[in-house]
């Protein structure tokens, strides 16, 4: 999908993903993580995205070296393609600007994060994990 839209290939896994891969690396566990992406103004949408889902069962079945039938998720992408559509037509202008809004900033070249930020999170990622939400230490 970085592809299709004009990044490169490049983009990023934020949250609990990345730091569950990089914490892996970490500890040296060999780690592997294939998503689809979804756009940002939909992920908390109560449906599923099937493009994500098929993006990701591509490059699955290329490594895998097989093949399989994607009609059932083409027709699926369909119908929420309509959902998603109809819900949009109803929308207040205003929301739909900032939906386009959100569409341009993420079509931007994302930024990368420094040699000396990448470092110290290296420093403290167990740090970061054993830290609540008030930054209490967490029992182990």
């Amino acid at each position: 999908m970085g592809e299709i839209e004009g990044r490169g290939g490049q983009g990023s896994i934020t949250g609990l993903n990345g730091l569950l891969l990089g914490l892996a690396k970490k500890r040296g566990f060999e780690a592997i993580c294939l998503m689809g992406e979804i756009p940002d103004y939909l992920s908390g949408a109560p449906f599923p995205y099937p493009r994500a889902s098929k993006s990701v069962l591509e490059v699955l079945t290329d490594i895998l070296g097989i093949e399989i039938d994607y009609s059932a998720l083409d027709e699926m992408t369909l119908q929420v393609d309509d959902v998603i559509n109809g819900i949009y037509e109803k929308l207040p202008s205003g929301v739909r600007e900032r939906i386009e809004q959100r569409k341009s900033i993420v079509q931007a070249k994302p930024e990368t994060i420094t040699e000396e930020d990448e470092k110290w999170i290296k420093e403290h990622i167990d740090e970061l994990f054993k830290k609540g939400a008030n930054g209490d230490e967490q029992p182990s």
